[in-house]
């Protein structure tokens, strides 16, 4: 694992890592603290008024409460909560840090709606954190990000193919990009000082066998994330029926216990969410 990690290292040198803004670690400590008030959050996030103005947007688009209009930082935080409005800050981030190319703005795009079914699959499975999976199918390619913005043209393939054969991807990924976004994306939540799990999540999110993952955790969230990304593929018309995704899509149906009915559940929330 060490000479993958170095050869993803490697391989995006040159490139710089974006650094978290110093608003969302603001907010984090700020989240973290026994007395955090909702005065303190709306002026951190008013800080950066990009950022801010995004929040407002996904947060209005994402509240579900009929009458509730959503028109300031401080109107999102009396809907959502902190929690919630989090997840929205670190999504409008994302979506600041990672727009310099097309191609950046496409993946960044899927990760939203994979960590929209991730978090909803939470309602199946035991003993995993809605907000955490929300964040790892959020932050999941974020390795794929950076190789789509130190060769857009290259990536862009790299990236479809992914869809419906992953390994053949990350094959090309070392051929052509010299390591793997698999680890590059670790190198990264790392640097953003993202829990453990959740490096070991974006570390194994191709695994193609789950039985190897000895942390039932780690192991039933990789099967979520592998799940969520068929979905949002199979939905998007992305990609066709395959024999690697017919059996990676069994294969995380069985490590999470769940039926066919369940994942058309998946499928109707996306296209209504």
């Amino acid at each position: 694992m060490q000479t993958s990690l170095k050869l993803a290292l490697d391989s995006v040198r040159g490139v710089k890592i974006p650094e978290l803004p110093e608003e969302l670690i603001q907010l984090d400590k700020e989240l973290k603290s026994p007395f955090a008030s909702s005065q303190n959050v709306v002026r951190i996030i008013e800080k950066n008024t990009t950022m801010a103005g995004e929040v407002v947007r996904i947060a209005a688009a994402g509240c579900v409460k009929p009458g509730v209009e959503i028109h300031s930082i401080r109107d999102a935080v009396a809907a959502m909560g902190f929690q919630r409005l989090h997840k929205y800050v670190v999504q409008a981030a994302m979506q600041e840090l990672f727009s310099s190319t097309l191609l950046q703005k496409e993946i960044m795009a899927h990760s939203v709606e994979v960590a929209k079914v991730m978090a909803y699959l939470t309602e199946w499975v035991a003993e995993v954190e809605r907000d955490q999976c929300y964040m790892i199918g959020l932050i999941h390619n974020v390795g794929s990000m950076m190789y789509a913005n130190k060769s857009p043209k290259n990536y862009k393939e790299i990236f479809e193919i992914s869809l419906a054969e992953p390994h053949r991807a990350l094959q090309l990924e070392s051929e052509s990009m010299g390591g793997e976004h698999t680890f590059v994306g670790a190198l990264i939540a790392k640097k953003w000082q993202m829990p453990i799990e959740v490096i070991n999540v974006i570390i194994h999110h191709h695994c193609s066998q789950l039985s190897i993952l000895k942390d039932d955790l780690i192991r039933a969230q990789v099967a979520m994330l592998q799940l969520s990304e068929l979905v949002v593929a199979e939905v998007q018309g992305l990609i066709y029926e395959s024999p690697e995704v017919k059996e990676r899509r069994q294969s995380c149906m069985n490590e999470l216990m769940i039926n066919d009915d369940v994942v058309v559940e998946l499928k109707n929330y996306l296209m209504t969410a």
